[in-house]
């Protein structure tokens, strides 16, 4: 048997259907961070039968471990704080399993400083400058320098300690991306997990099925994926500003994140840089309906310095788009290194702009997928990390 931690995300739900059809009854699914004690509070997760609720404040996971004994493993769905608390509380010498989601990685205090475009690290830099005018530097010494210390005095653990504690006990770092773990490696040396490769998702699961014999049918662009920092939507503007035919629509999604003045900030800019083909998506919108918007984007641009963005990426490469990416990112080497066609923004925009990819590029981005994520192939995936779970 095996335990899973999970937060409750838009791939729940997937996750659960692989490890159920590799693992049949052999999973114990717990999620945290649901907003109340009822199934109400799960936010994505529709498979409520399955899943179990985890309040890491009042539950004692060694209880449950206690409860079943035939526990192999546990595998943490992203490794934050909430499963980083978990995994420091356990008394059973068991085989841990970080499957790496992005956040959990990117997100440590050696990476993070890393992630963000030249223009994005100034946007940030005046917005603490601004914090400390208007006396907020008082909280931030609180949290960064007060608290820390008065931690270490009392000798309680801070959220970074914790974190720290649980990566030395995690035994394998699983994902498809290698170069995600080689570069979590290069930032954290002392760190000895292993790496497992599993692909998280196959294409019917990125896909809505009725669009797998779709294609691109217009000139749009659609930059990013959500109103998050790490997306350098300020670098593409400016580096869009002037290179617009005129005739195509920029879309930029930002219902997902929560920073609001962010996503004010990047309102205003976007429509100063792009003008009238700016348009924002403010609402979250059905798969279908999102779909849609995609297959009139000739063009997807993901600047992200880290991986980020999968699900987005690989569908538009497989209905067509031209994918442009930050070179910098693992995610585009990975790309990259399985043979996808795939483009550099700051190298080869001026030469391809916003140019339709011929049926022969498709073909092989289509081709190079399936080699990658047919649903045999992720099945298979999901078998050798059973078998070696058990064996």
């Amino acid at each position: 048997m095996i335990l899973h931690l999970l937060y409750d995300e838009k791939i729940t739900d997937h996750l659960i259907d692989n490890f159920e059809y590799a693992n049949p009854s052999g999973n114990i699914f717990l999620v945290y961070n649901i907003n109340s004690s009822s199934t109400q509070g799960y936010k994505h997760i529709k498979k409520v039968e399955k899943v179990k609720p985890f309040y890491g404040e009042t539950d004692d996971i060694n209880r449950i471990i206690k409860q079943f004994p035939e526990i192999k493993a546990i595998i943490c769905h992203g490794l934050g704080v909430d499963s980083a608390k978990e995994i420091t509380k356990i008394k059973k010498p068991l085989k841990i399993f970080w499957f790496i989601w992005g956040f959990d990685l990117y997100n440590l205090p050696k990476i993070k400083p890393n992630i963000y475009a030249p223009i994005t690290k100034k946007y940030i830099y005046k917005t603490r400058v601004k914090k400390i005018i208007k006396w907020d530097v008082l909280d931030v010494l609180r949290k960064k320098i007060f608290l820390p210390v008065y931690f270490r005095i009392i000798n309680k653990k801070t959220d970074g300690d914790i974190v720290v504690k649980a990566h030395q006990m995690v035994d394998y770092c699983v994902s498809y991306i290698k170069n995600d773990y080689d570069f979590f490696r290069l930032a954290y040396p002392h760190y000895k997990a292993d790496f497992f490769e599993v692909r998280f998702l196959n294409l019917n699961q990125y896909l809505d099925h009725t669009f797998l014999d779709k294609e691109i049918c217009g000139n749009n662009i659609l930059i990013g994926n959500s109103n998050t920092l790490a997306s350098n939507h300020l670098d593409v503007f400016c580096f869009l500003k002037h290179k617009l035919k005129g005739d195509e629509k920029v879309y930029v999604p930002l219902s997902y994140g929560e920073d609001e003045y962010y996503k004010k900030m990047i309102l205003e800019e976007g429509r100063k840089d792009l003008g009238n083909a700016f348009m924002p998506l403010l609402d979250f919108l059905s798969l279908n309906d999102y779909l849609k918007i995609q297959l009139s984007c000739g063009v997807g641009i993901f600047y992200h310095y880290r991986q980020q963005a999968m699900g987005n990426i690989i569908a538009m490469l497989w209905i067509g788009a031209r994918i442009y990416m930050a070179s910098k990112s693992p995610a585009f080497q990975y790309l990259q290194g399985i043979g996808i066609i795939i483009f550099s923004l700051d190298k080869d925009f001026d030469q391809y702009g916003n140019n339709l990819l011929s049926q022969s590029e498709v073909a092989h981005n289509r081709e190079i997928l399936l080699m990658h994520f047919s649903k045999e192939k992720v099945e298979n995936d999901y078998k050798k990390l059973i078998n070696a779970i058990y064996n």
